[in-house]
């Protein structure tokens, strides 16, 4: 799985669990609509550790809470792929 799919499952999963919209989200977070929506959808191509600190923030978790989570534990990388 990429990163930016793991982000995505993370985002929904989360958002769902606090009754959050994007828009919630986004005000909460001071990030920006556009940028939650990419994260969402999977399509963001740059992540950013302010943005994502942020939003952890704005879920009232600290970013290492936000991070470990099973879904982030089988990440594709340059270093895992053959």
């Amino acid at each position: 799985m990429k990163i930016e799919e793991a982000f995505s499952i993370r985002i929904k999963y989360l958002l769902k669990e606090k009754g959050m919209t994007a828009e919630e989200l986004s005000k909460k977070s001071d990030v920006s609509l556009n940028y939650i929506n990419k994260l969402i959808t999977g399509t963001a191509k740059n992540l950013h550790i302010q943005e994502m600190g942020q939003i952890s923030i704005a879920f009232e978790m600290p970013l290492h809470e936000f991070l470990d989570d099973e879904v982030f534990h089988h990440l594709e990388t340059k270093y895992t792929k053959k």
